[in-house]
């Protein structure tokens, strides 16, 4: 027995919106949403390179002020660098405490600068430091015991000067000794810190 399907007028329509309907989910499918990601990522992209080029004008934007702040703090590192000597041999730094000693009344017989200690590199002094409180580098700190001897009142006129008065000098830490064979003379074994700053054209004679 054979069976036949009649395939109506009506049943043709929706066999037709139905194929129709498939194609369109195709296309949205495999077209439309594929390019829709791609060009959220694409948006992301952009954004992410805007942001980018927002942060180096800025960077760009600040290089004057940066330069600025620059050669403020090299100024001010010059004017600072003043008070201190340039860079010398060691032998100049006895030279130099011996002459501070004998502008206070001492005589060479009464001085003596031993155990002197030459840094290996630059130092960072953390007082040191600009208005901004930036910690200076590029500094060396020669240490020196320096021993003096005389009358207790011109060696304690010495150290005031080398503690309050002198800034390239600072006195870490002092002894006295009385003098077995001279009444009312002392000995004050110091231990210097003598500060020197690397100068541009610094000579060992300044």
């Amino acid at each position: 027995m054979t069976m036949t399907t009649t395939v109506t007028e009506r049943d043709k329509k929706l066999l037709c919106l139905l194929g129709i309907f498939i194609l369109v989910i195709a296309f949205v499918m495999f077209l439309i949403k594929p390019t829709l990601e791609a060009g959220t990522d694409l948006h992301a992209q952009i954004a992410q390179e805007q942001m980018k080029k927002n942060q180096t004008e800025q960077k760009i934007a600040k290089i004057p002020e940066y330069q600025t702040a620059l050669s403020d703090l090299q100024s001010e590192f010059t004017e600072k660098a003043k008070s201190y000597s340039g860079v010398v041999e060691n032998y100049d730094v006895d030279r130099m405490l011996t002459d501070l000693a004998l502008s206070h009344g001492f005589s060479r017989e009464d001085l003596y600068a031993l155990n002197m200690t030459f840094p290996s590199g630059y130092a960072t002094m953390n007082d040191y430091q600009t208005e901004s409180g930036q910690a200076l580098t590029g500094i060396f700190a020669v240490s020196v015991d320096f021993q003096v001897h005389g009358a207790r009142e011109k060696i304690q006129s010495f150290l005031d000067f080398l503690i309050n008065e002198e800034p390239s000098v600072r006195v870490s830490g002092f002894q006295w000794s009385e003098d077995p064979a001279a009444a009312d003379q002392y000995f004050l074994m110091m231990n210097l810190q003598f500060y020197m700053v690397e100068k541009p054209n610094s000579t060992a004679s300044e």
